[in-house]
């Protein structure tokens, strides 16, 4: 093969190399952005509460303790799917203690989980667990 034909041949491959990776490029930058819109949870987010509620699968509670302590109620784990959560959160500032419960089940391997503090809670399919 002639050497102005090889160089051509060339020319063209790495043209192409340069439009494959580019495109590649995209695709993975598309992925990413899906993979990330699948990973993260998007909340609905409650209005502050101050007295006993029941709390969704996939809310952010917000909540404040300084009229005092109540009870947040949250789903039998037997009713949600694995890996479902809810978030939590003092807005108030207050040091009092908002009561977690599950008509069935546990939270963080007992009956209730006080706390004064924010939080996300996980369900396995059988109780609720606290990160």
């Amino acid at each position: 093969m002639p050497l102005e034909a090889l160089q051509t041949v060339r020319a063209f491959a790495a043209a192409d190399l340069q439009r494959d990776l580019a495109q590649l490029e995209r695709n993975v930058e598309q992925w990413t952005r899906e993979a990330a819109d699948r990973v993260v949870e998007r909340f609905d987010v409650s209005a502050v509460v101050s007295a006993t509620y029941t709390a969704a699968v996939g809310e952010l509670v917000r909540y404040d303790t300084s009229g005092g302590a109540f009870v947040i109620l949250l789903p039998s784990p037997s009713q949600v799917l694995a890996g479902r959560t809810i978030a939590y959160r003092n807005v108030g500032g207050s040091a009092t203690n908002v009561t977690f419960d599950a008509p069935t089940g546990n939270v963080d391997g007992t009956d209730t989980l006080a706390t004064a503090g924010s939080g996300l809670l996980v369900c396995d399919g059988e109780a609720w667990w606290s990160l």
